[in-house]
């Protein structure tokens, strides 16, 4: 969207003040020829000042929108330049009950190219609120990914997303790369890389589920894959009151510290620089519901690399892995070296881990080098921080398909208690039992 005005030299200014609402876009990018541009709505700049202000595409709201049967983007938000001049205050959000809504996505022929329903780079404070993404498939990658949101997808140290970034009560449910074709394909709830100095990025009150790679090499499926830091500064990362399950990859021969397993409810990695990590009041469940086609598939809950500039701030999370794998290790915290995995806060605490007793090579964590089979183990390992984490078979409603992550509560358990009598030993999500929003 962009406004032109006609001199002797053309003035490009960007588009600014607008509200797109209560719109309807279904962009048929598989009616005749599969078209691997279609894109709901893009805002993108115009002209080559990158210095100048008036050409960014600034304060302008999606809202209430439904946009479907799109390839490369639902929403797509291009800004000049992330230093110089980013896009700024631009909002996509659902009001008055209502949510934003991108979905319907089937590409099962033509060419491969990413599918990333919400994509950003240069941009200032965006704010994605109140936003159901949903039943994205693509069946023709081989190396190309599908993702429900992707910010700065170029890793960028110019063109990053940058400012208070705020995700909130976001809802990802289906994001596929199926089909026989995927090797290194991934399937990826929200990917979000580099920010600016001393920005944060708020991710809260989300689910994330029903994510599958059907990758047959490194092809993986994350909840969260983040890489947040800048050279300098001090960045900073709350993810709080989240739900991530329901992951399949179950042919990926994905292991190591060079990839990480197979499966990763969250990827957490300070490559581009400084960053603190604040993850609180999470429930991450990886279930044991598909079986790998390989004699071994590798999976963990949170795994964190690449932490020479970074911290881990681990608090109140339920964190369960009932993988099948073979023979491969299920991991319940995997940090990609032993020095990575020391880098968890003096105030990390409180965490309830699980891995299931019934696989061969279950732990509670795992530091690349040694496998810390037992939260004794763990919290040795760690000492002296989460002195109160405790382990338990978390009374899911159903572990079974479909599952159902809302707490039993005639079961009485340390989560249940905890919850009961409102400590600060409170476990998971907080909303869980607060909203309806969750399943």
């Amino acid at each position: 969207m962009q406004l032109l005005r006609l001199e002797a030299f053309p003035v490009f200014i960007g588009a600014k003040y607008n509200t797109v609402k209560n719109v309807m876009i279904d962009l048929n990018a598989m009616n005749g020829q599969p078209n691997a541009g279609a894109i709901g709505v893009r805002l993108g700049t115009q002209g080559t000042n990158t210095t100048d202000t008036l050409g960014a595409n600034s304060y302008n709201t999606i809202q209430n929108c439904t946009i479907e049967d799109f390839w490369r983007a639902a929403v797509q938000m291009y800004g000049f330049q992330g230093i110089l001049n980013p896009d700024r205050g631009n909002r996509i959000i659902g009001v008055n009950g209502g949510f934003c809504e991108f979905k319907n996505v089937n590409v099962n022929a033509g060419a491969a190219a990413d599918i990333r329903t919400i994509e950003m780079n240069a941009q200032w404070n965006p704010l994605i609120e109140n936003v159901k993404i949903s039943n994205i498939k693509a069946s023709v990658m081989v190396t190309n990914s599908v993702y429900g949101i992707r910010l700065n997808p170029a890793n960028s140290a110019t063109d990053h997303v940058s400012g208070n970034i705020v995700i909130r009560n976001v809802s990802i449910d289906g994001i596929w790369s199926d089909g026989t074709t995927p090797t290194t394909s991934l399937a990826v709830g929200m990917d979000i890389q580099q920010l600016g100095l001393n920005s944060t990025l708020t991710i809260d009150n989300c689910v994330v589920k029903d994510i599958y790679s059907n990758g047959s090499t490194t092809g993986r499926a994350f909840g969260l894959q983040l890489n947040n830091g800048f050279g300098t500064g001090a960045n900073v990362t709350r993810i709080q009151n989240c739900n991530i399950y329901d992951l399949r990859a179950p042919r990926s021969t994905a292991t190591g510290t060079a990839t990480g397993p197979a499966l990763h409810g969250m990827n957490l990695q300070a490559t581009a620089g400084v960053v603190t990590y604040e993850v609180y009041y999470n429930t991450v469940l990886l279930d044991g519901n598909t079986a790998p086609t390989l004699a071994a598939t590798h999976s963990t809950n949170l795994f964190w690399g690449n932490f020479s500039n970074a911290v881990l701030d681990l608090r109140n999370n339920i964190l369960v892995n009932m993988t099948q794998s073979g023979t491969g290790r299920n991991s319940v915290l995997f940090g990609s070296s032993g020095t990575n995995f020391l880098k968890l806060a003096a105030t990390t605490n409180n965490n309830l881990l699980y891995a299931d007793t019934a696989q061969v090579l279950d732990v509670i964590a795992y530091n690349a080098a040694t496998d810390y089979v037992t939260l004794a183990d763990y919290k040795a390992a760690v000492a002296p921080r989460d002195t109160f984490a405790v382990t338990e078979k978390v009374p899911f409603m159903s572990y079974a398909t479909p599952l159902n992550i809302r707490m039993n509560k005639e079961v009485t358990t340390l989560a249940n208690v905890a919850r009961s009598s409102n400590s600060r030993y409170y476990y998971g999500c907080l909303w869980k039992c607060k909203k309806c929003n969750h399943s």
